[in-house]
């Protein structure tokens, strides 16, 4: 009896460790926003998009060449599929979410250590989902907030309403170019962030930590596909009120491969 119980054990252990080992699916319950998505500046209609495939965060660190710790960059993406869906004839949405945080540390001048705080310079998100429609952001200089999901046209692409996001920032710092490529099926969104070079009220924004949304629009002929993504952020640092940045630059970049599985 004790080694049959044992032998359960065993199996349920295997098996509870298989489960959490998948990326867990999402269902958006109500006509407001999932609490999920509620909590990363999206909001999603239930009754057009009922379920939400989450992929979970990835965190990485970004060190210089001198090994200090600069910045750390943690991304979450969601897919969701349209209720308007059919067998071969998919249309599914990417939410990207970065959050950027700005690590202190010293830097050694002259055999003293100074202080000093890292801040992203720019964010670029890319990746090649299969068939490409459209993405937003769009191009915009941002002095408050930025919005994403209505601009889009989502509607007129055979898409739903009822996705949409926002995110607040401060002081003019933030300049979005969307360079995505239909032809390639490229969605590319940069994140251009605009300090002076000598630290002002901007830092408010960008020296602390720093969050960015983006939605894409995809159309599939399978139910399930692959994508890569790719998260690249630029950063300098802040020491005694001056900013570097150009050739004090670091940039590092953070690559995901998923594949939806509904």
């Amino acid at each position: 009896m004790k080694k049959t119980l044992r032998m359960l054990c065993a199996l349920l252990a295997v098996v509870f460790t298989v489960l959490c080992a998948q990326p867990i699916p999402v269902q958006a319950a109500t006509a407001t926003p999932s609490s999920e998505l509620a909590g990363f500046g999206f909001s999603v209609n239930a009754s057009n998009y009922s379920y939400c495939y989450s992929l979970g965060k990835s965190t990485k660190t970004i060190t210089d060449a001198a090994g200090h710790q600069i910045l750390q960059m943690t991304t979450r993406i969601w897919v969701l599929r349209d209720n308007n869906s059919s067998a071969g004839d998919y249309y599914d949405v990417v939410l990207v979410w970065t959050e950027i945080v700005p690590l202190e540390y010293r830097i050694n001048k002259n055999e003293i250590y100074i202080k000093a705080k890292g801040y992203p310079e720019s964010l670029k998100t890319t990746f090649f989902p299969p068939e490409y429609r459209t993405s937003s952001p769009k191009s915009q200089t941002v002095s408050t907030t930025y919005s994403v999901g209505a601009s889009a046209g989502a509607d007129t692409l055979g898409f739903s309403a009822g996705i949409s996001g926002s995110v607040s920032t401060q002081k003019n710092c933030l300049v979005i170019t969307n360079q995505s490529n239909s032809p390639v099926n490229r969605s590319q969104i940069f994140y251009d962030y605009r300090p002076n070079i000598i630290y002002d009220s901007r830092f408010d924004y960008i020296g602390s930590t720093t969050e960015q949304i983006g939605i894409t629009y995809i159309h599939s002929n399978n139910t399930s596909y692959p994508i890569n993504m790719a998260s690249n952020v630029n950063c300098g640092y802040v020491s005694l009120g001056v900013v570097f940045n150009g050739s004090n630059c670091v940039s590092s970049t953070q690559n995901r491969s998923f594949r939806p599985l509904f």
